[in-house]
C-alpha cells in the first residue's frame, strides 16, 4: 500500500480556488462541517479518550453520519472494529503498604508501587547497594563492598555515578529492570528504590505495563525515609496491582464503486480526555476536559464531508473509497496499527491514503502536504 498523508483545512476544501483544482464541494457544507466539529468537541464527549463513554458517543455519531450517506459498514461488527487498549495499572485497595521501622508510609505520597514489581509481601533487613551497577569495563562495582544481599531487601538509588542523561558513561546500565534483575539474582527478596541525589528525575507514578522482576519493588519518594533505609533497618512492604485494558473502536466504512482499486480516507477521532500524566497533554493544572476541536475533530469532520461528497460525485468514481476513523492515535497510533495488522479490506487493493489530522486551520495561510516521499507514482 502506498501512502500519502494529505493535511488540509476543511474550510479550504470548500474555497473557490481549491474547488477549481480538486474537490468542487459546495460552500453550503461549511455549516455542516462546523456542526460536526462542535458535536465531536462538545464537553459531553469528555475529550474522546479511548475506552470512555465519550469515545463511544463519538464512534456512534461518526458511524451514523457515514450510514446516512449510504456508506457500507466495513468493520468486524457493522462499522465497528474493536480492539483493546492498555489502561493505567490498577493499584488494589488492599495489599499495598510500606512500613519502615514501624512507621507506615502513605501510598502515593511517601511511596508508590512500580512497574518492576511482582505482587506479594516481604519483610526483612535492608541492605544498601548504592546504584546497583556493576561495570567491569569502567572498573566500577557497587557490590564490591556489600557482604551479601541474600534474603534481604536491597535499596537502590535510581541514578548512576554520573547521573541519568544520554552522555553518561554508565548509560547502558541505567535500565532499572536490569539492575533489579541483577540484585534478585544475588538473592534479594525485595527492592526499595530511592532518589537521594539531584542527577536523576523521580520515577513517574503511573504506568500501563508491568515489567515484573518477580519480587516486590516500591519507590520511596520521601527522602527522610529514603535516607533511613540506607542503613540496615527492619522494613516490610506489599504490592498488589493488575494490568487493565479497555475496549476501543475504529470506525470503518466502504463506498463501493465496483472498481479494482480503493482510496483510503482516514482521520483519528480520539483526543486526550481529561489530560493528566501520560496523555501527552501540555496542561499542568487540575484535570479538565481536552476538547480537541482541531486535534482531531476537524479532520474527522473533513472525513465525514468527503464521505458525503464522494457518495454523490458522479465524476469521482474512478476508485472505491474506504473511510477509517481511527481511535487511540494519541496513545501511540494504536488504532491504525491494529487496522494494518487486522485489515477488513484487502490492503493489496488500496491505491493510496489521504489522512487528515489537525486540518482546522492553515499555517501562515498555506496548505501543507506531507508524506509525498512515500507516495510513489
Amino acid at each position: 500500500m502506498k501512502t500519502i498523508t494529505f493535511i488540509f483545512s476543511a474550510l479550504f476544501i470548500l474555497s473557490n480556488a481549491f474547488a477549481q483544482e480538486c474537490f468542487p464541494i459546495d460552500k453550503t457544507q461549511v455549516p455542516t462541517i462546523q456542526e460536526d466539529v462542535e458535536i465531536l468537541a462538545n464537553d459531553a464527549l469528555e475529550g474522546r479518550a479511548p475506552g470512555t463513554y465519550g469515545a463511544l458517543k463519538a464512534k456512534n455519531y461518526i458511524a451514523e453520519r457515514l450510514m446516512s450517506f449510504g456508506v457500507q459498514p466495513m468493520g468486524t461488527s457493522g462499522f465497528d472494529q474493536m480492539f483493546s487498549v492498555p489502561e493505567p495499572v490498577k493499584i488494589a485497595s488492599e495489599g499495598n503498604f510500606v512500613t519502615i521501622k514501624g512507621d507506615a508510609l502513605q501510598l502515593n505520597k511517601q511511596y508508590f508501587a512500580t512497574q518492576y514489581s511482582a505482587n506479594g509481601t516481604v519483610e526483612g533487613k535492608t541492605v544498601w547497594v548504592n546504584y546497583g551497577i556493576t561495570a567491569p569495563e569502567l572498573n566500577y562495582d557497587d557490590y564490591k563492598k556489600v557482604k551479601s544481599v541474600e534474603g534481604k531487601i536491597a535499596v537502590i538509588d535510581i541514578s548512576s555515578p554520573d547521573g541519568i542523561h544520554p552522555h553518561s558513561e554508565y548509560a547502558k546500565y541505567h535500565d532499572l529492570g536490569e539492575r533489579i534483575a541483577n540484585v534478585k539474582a544475588k538473592g534479594a527478596i525485595g527492592v526499595m528504590l530511592v532518589n537521594l541525589g539531584d542527577l536523576a528525575s523521580d520515577l513517574k507514578n503511573g504506568y500501563k505495563k508491568i515489567r515484573s522482576s518477580e519480587i516486590p519493588v516500591v519507590f520511596v519518594v520521601d527522602d527522610t525515609y529514603g535516607k533511613k533505609i540506607k542503613k540496615s533497618v527492619d522494613v516490610s512492604f506489599g504490592v498488589n496491582q493488575m494490568e487493565q485494558t479497555a475496549d476501543a473502536f475504529n470506525v470503518v466504512g466502504f463506498l463501493d464503486n465496483d472498481r479494482p482499486t480503493t482510496v483510503v480516507i482516514g482521520a483519528h477521532y480520539d483526543h486526550l480526555g481529561y489530560g493528566g500524566s501520560g496523555t501527552g497533554s501540555l496542561y499542568t493544572g487540575e484535570p479538565a476536559i481536552h476538547n480537541g476541536a482541531d486535534d482531531n475533530a476537524s479532520g474527522t469532520a473533513a472525513l465525514i464531508a468527503l464521505a458525503e461528497y464522494l457518495s454523490k460525485g458522479e465524476d469521482l468514481k474512478g476508485h472505491n473509497y474506504l473511510f477509517i476513523a481511527f481511535t487511540a492515535e494519541e496513545r501511540g497510533l494504536l488504532g491504525s496499527n491494529y487496522y494494518v495488522n487486522n485489515p477488513t479490506y484487502p490492503i493489496e487493493q488500496m491505491a493510496y491514503m489521504i489522512n487528515m489530522d489537525m486540518v482546522g486551520r492553515l499555517r501562515e495561510g498555506k496548505l501543507h502536504i506531507s508524506g509525498t516521499g512515500t507516495a510513489g507514482q
